[in-house]
């Protein structure tokens, strides 16, 4: 799982990695506040991910807090379900 944008889901550390992302100097603006989305990828294409919690290789639109599971999964929206994503790897 990687992202691609820093914005996340609405939480108390939301506005930290909105600024994050914003702020540090990123090579690219498609960073989860912290780490890039080219890095996280480690050398695979970023044409093998898909931004549905069901793909193996997802990329999200959720910030570094909320890929740690910390802000459990947006309601409709499958580029932000980081929780359902890890029990489809189970």
């Amino acid at each position: 799982m990687c992202s691609d944008n820093y914005s996340g889901l609405l939480s108390i550390y939301q506005a930290v990695y909105i600024l994050a992302g914003t702020v540090i100097p990123h090579k690219s603006s498609e960073n989860d506040g912290v780490v890039e989305y080219q890095s996280c990828a480690g050398g695979l294409s970023t044409s093998k991910f898909g931004n549905n919690y069901k793909d193996t290789f997802y990329v999200t639109g959720l910030n570094h807090d909320d890929t740690a599971f910390r802000n459990g999964d947006a309601l409709i929206v499958n580029s932000q379900k980081p929780v359902k994503w890890f029990e489809c790897l189970l």
